[in-house]
């Protein structure tokens, strides 16, 4: 792990980026403390930062599942991240043009990286809802263009923050539309 961080530290190359990336995203999936513990956190969410890319989501997916990586990524200010990349992930704000396929992958690794993030973690979640993740993960689950596990994600997420304490409820007529958008794009 150690050698993988210290990697993509020091990478500047996207696409050697992502492959690192994906690694420590695999590695994490089955060894999340030793991911922390080599100090991976702090690259994976400058990756994030810098460019869109799905595998440092997927990567962040898999640590931030972990209760002791939370703290650090809320420090290095994942959750911004993840919701930035929600929101214009996809587009062109990054200078790098993505692949439909990419665009999809990430907004589901993001999704599901905000998911357990917000899991119980009340700071996690009032941080999504100022960066303006119910409108990014309520346009995720009325995409047409998502699949299924990103619209899953997107719905844990949302309510993770929904039952987080000093949550703002979701008015009614919203939560009307967005299950009405969801069950028409399902369709």
């Amino acid at each position: 792990a150690k050698r993988l961080v210290y990697s993509l530290h020091t990478e500047y190359n996207l696409s050697i980026q992502r492959a690192l990336s994906r690694a420590l995203g695999l590695l994490a999936s089955r060894q999340c403390e030793a991911v922390r513990k080599a100090g991976g956190i702090d690259p994976l969410v400058a990756v994030l930062k810098g460019s869109p890319c799905p595998e440092a989501a997927l990567a962040v997916l898999n640590v931030a599942a972990a209760p002791a990586a939370r703290r650090e990524l809320l420090d290095l200010g994942a959750v911004e991240a993840l919701v930035k990349l929600l929101l214009h992930g996809a587009d062109d704000s990054f200078g790098e043009p993505m692949q439909q396929e990419d665009a999809v992958q990430m907004a589901s690794y993001a999704a599901g990286a905000l998911a357990n993030l917000t899991a119980s973690s009340p700071e996690a979640s009032r941080r999504a809802l100022a960066a303006g993740a119910v409108a990014a993960l309520s346009g995720l689950l009325a995409a047409g263009r998502s699949d299924l596990e990103a619209k899953s994600w997107a719905s844990a997420a949302l309510g993770h923050m929904q039952s987080a304490p000093s949550a703002p409820s979701v008015p009614p007529r919203a939560a009307a539309r967005s299950a009405a958008a969801a069950a028409a794009a399902a369709a």
